[in-house]
């Protein structure tokens, strides 16, 4: 299925437009080129402003021999007012820039061009064309090689503007150079940079990401990068209860990242990402963030249904979305996406047994009192698919009680075990294999008193030496 059938692009905002006819666009030719990253953060405007127009001793740096006299002579003809005439003229700049780039150290010299080549690329776009064309040849001018040299600096400016550049001339360039950039360097950069302490670096960043991961191979290394989805979830339980704008732009990482059948299929069972954004979507006072967290959802849906249908009923999305169907939208898409995931988890829920929405709960690790854990009429007649598969659920049970902190989690899952063990001849023997038993009796000293008791009473089972069938 194409991304076209994902997400209308027509009537959404311009940063989520873009994003979209990017994936929709992946394989570019050459002569292709996209908007440049728009970054949207007041103290990296003031920043770059006053870099701009700071004087630069540029004749010092020529009697130090640290540039030539031709090199002095162009930089005396660049200025924030003069700028450059014409393209021919810009990519003359371009050129002098890198070249700076690669032999001078001061962290001001270098912001300064920085600054300075940004300011010719947004002017000319064209010239970005002459940069693709660096980077694949991979001259001495190279500007990957320029950019990485900043992007190690110890300067917040120069790593936030490389990567930027960066991500403009990824996102410019063909899907042959993109597949085969190593994004590994980026990615180091980006953990940094994700736990500063300074939260205009982590918004600066973060939007620096949204690009980066219109990148079909950005996007599966990204992902693929255990320590970077850590980062980033943390991040993101970090802002949960706030600044709707940052909770925008991590979700709109999130829908990113929704795109890839292999991402989607297992996005919310690493990292439970359906349930954070009901969460989210219920305390929202923007529309914004309500549309691209339904614009999320309905990506889950299309690309991995069988993967995210299931925890999308136990967190009762569908409930969730009838409500806010009722509620006026200046925004089409939005009621278009609710009602596309309202159909669509009515038709499968209709389909469902009691089973099938237990084996949900359990499969999407979010477990509480529903009416199937106490019915011991429902233990006689499905204790024993626990066992199938090679006891697949069983595993699964014994897997929350082990990664869980939630006591009801950890109580129901006691509880679960118990009744398999007391429902199913060959229970006792399967929960000891798996290793439940013993994490059950470390539960019997739990700080919460529920938990103590489920353990409590699936233990007196396993002990027990009567069957009951």
């Amino acid at each position: 299925m194409s991304n076209e059938t994902l997400i209308s692009p027509s009537t959404l905002e311009p940063s989520v437009a873009t994003a979209s006819a990017d994936l929709a666009n992946l394989d570019l030719d050459d002569s292709q080129t996209i908007p440049s990253v728009l970054i949207v953060n007041s103290y990296f405007e003031e920043v770059t402003d006053n870099i701009r127009e700071r004087p630069m001793p540029w004749e010092g740096y020529q009697r130090a021999s640290l540039i030539t006299e031709s090199e002095l002579a162009l930089l005396r003809n660049y200025g924030p007012q003069q700028g450059v005439n014409d393209t021919t003229e810009a990519r003359r700049y371009v050129d002098l820039f890198l070249g700076l780039m690669m032999k001078l150290s001061r962290m001001d010299a270098l912001q300064y061009i920085l600054v300075a080549m940004g300011d010719v690329v947004s002017k000319y776009p064209s010239v970005i064309e002459h940069l693709k064309q660096l980077a694949v040849e991979h001259s001495p001018l190279s500007p990957v090689t320029a950019l990485s040299r900043c992007l190690n600096k110890e300067d917040n400016y120069l790593n936030l503007k490389s990567a930027k550049l960066t991500t403009e001339l990824l996102n410019a360039s063909s899907s042959a150079f993109v597949n085969s950039f190593d994004y590994s360097e980026l990615l180091l950069w980006l953990n940094r940079q994700l736990v500063s302490d300074n939260p205009n670096v982590v918004d600066v960043s973060v939007q620096i990401l949204q690009g980066l991961l219109k990148l079909e191979k950005f996007r599966t290394s990204f992902y693929a990068n255990q320590q970077a989805m850590r980062t980033f979830m943390k991040l993101f339980q970090t802002y949960r209860q706030g600044n709707p704008q940052m909770l925008y732009q991590l979700t709109f990482c999130v829908w990113l990242l929704s795109f890839d059948q292999s991402i989607s299929e297992t996005l919310n069972k690493q990292y439970d990402v359906i349930g954070l954004l009901v969460d989210i979507a219920k305390t929202a006072t923007k529309e914004k963030l309500v549309r691209i967290i339904m614009a999320t959802f309905k990506n889950m849906l299309v690309v991995a249904p069988e993967a995210n249908v299931a925890a999308m009923l136990v967190v009762k999305l569908l409930n969730f979305c009838d409500n806010l169907a009722s509620r006026k939208w200046t925004d089409g898409d939005i009621k278009d996406d609710i009602d596309f995931i309202v159909e669509e988890l009515t038709e499968r829920f209709q389909k469902m047994t009691t089973w099938d929405e237990y084996a949900s709960e359990l499969v999407s690790g979010r477990l509480g009192w529903t009416p199937s854990h106490t019915s011991e009429a429902f233990w006689k007649l499905h204790a024993a698919k626990l066992a199938d598969n090679n006891g697949q659920l069983l595993s699964r049970l014994h897997e929350l009680l082990n990664s869980s902190d939630d006591p009801t989690i950890l109580a129901v899952a006691a509880h679960d075990i118990g009744q398999f063990a007391k429902h199913y001849s060959q229970g006792k023997k399967m929960v000891q294999a798996c290793g439940a038993k013993q994490r059950i009796m470390e539960c019997m000293t739990h700080e919460n008193p529920d938990v103590r008791y489920q353990a409590l009473v699936a233990v007196q089972i396993l002990m027990s030496h009567a069957w009951e069938q």
